[in-house]
């Protein structure tokens, strides 16, 4: 009411003294300076931070020591690097994550599942360009972003597209794990110790071929057999050098 001069009462008033003549309206420019939104150097925007801003330490500390565990001294991981104003920028993270569960509809499982996906993709990162940071604000920014379509009865598109994308990962590491396990399982079977390892290696991937995640992988590469030839070398290395080998009494005859 500053702007029409005086409080309501004086504003109720003149209107009397003047008739039922309407106050004449707010320019353009007046009508955004009332509905700016405080800066945080004015009064407004200070009182606002001392109300809502509340002490951060206790939140930064806390998200600090969970995201800390297991770094060791001078590692490049950026989880290990992190400074309090990205610990607060993933509490915030967290936050609006929070507030997606409602706004968006999404269950608090898949929800997890893409904080998950998201929190080994930082772990993973160990860029110093800033590009972890900046991994980090855009899924800040993209949760955000959801928030606000959410409201104006939009979809929760940043967040569906990060739940695919986890989903496909996950199908594609379950897959791997599965043909990781036949190599495994037909080392043991088809390695006599005698054979050449690199014949082995190509009778391995001949009879766990079917469950490679690789749909074209029907003749392995060079590189193919040099792995699967050097895990079996290991492993013969290993059967020699064991205590059960090296106690082991020979036979006679």
């Amino acid at each position: 009411m500053a702007k029409l001069g005086g409080t309501a009462i004086d504003y109720l008033s003149r209107t009397q003294q003047q008739g039922s003549k309407p106050p004449s309206p707010l320019s353009e420019q007046d009508t955004r300076a009332a509905n700016q939104f405080p800066t945080p150097s004015s009064s407004e925007g200070k009182l606002l931070a001392r109300l809502c801003q509340f002490d951060q330490g206790p939140k930064i500390k806390a998200v600090k020591e969970l995201l800390r565990r297991g770094c060791k001294e001078g590692s490049a991981a950026y989880l290990c690097r992190m400074t309090d104003a990205d610990f607060l920028e993933y509490a915030n993270l967290v936050s609006r994550i929070q507030l997606a569960e409602y706004a968006c509809n999404m269950g608090r499982e898949r929800l997890s599942s893409i904080s998950y996906g998201w929190l080994r993709a930082l772990a993973r990162c160990q860029d110093s360009a800033g590009g972890c940071r900046g991994l980090l604000s855009l899924q800040v920014s993209g949760v955000s972003q959801d928030l606000s379509a959410a409201m104006q009865g939009g979809t929760c598109a940043y967040l569906a597209g990060a739940q695919a994308q986890i989903d496909a990962d996950e199908a594609k590491n379950a897959a791997w794990d599965t043909y990781r396990k036949c190599v495994s399982a037909k080392i043991i079977t088809l390695d006599d110790g005698r054979s050449p390892a690199d014949v082995i290696a190509r009778g391995v991937f001949a009879q766990c071929r079917s469950q490679s995640p690789v749909s074209n992988m029907y003749e392995p590469g060079q590189s193919v057999i040099d792995l699967l030839t050097g895990r079996i070398l290991e492993e013969r290395q290993a059967r020699r050098t064991s205590p059960k080998s090296r106690s082991a009494p020979k036979v006679e005859g």
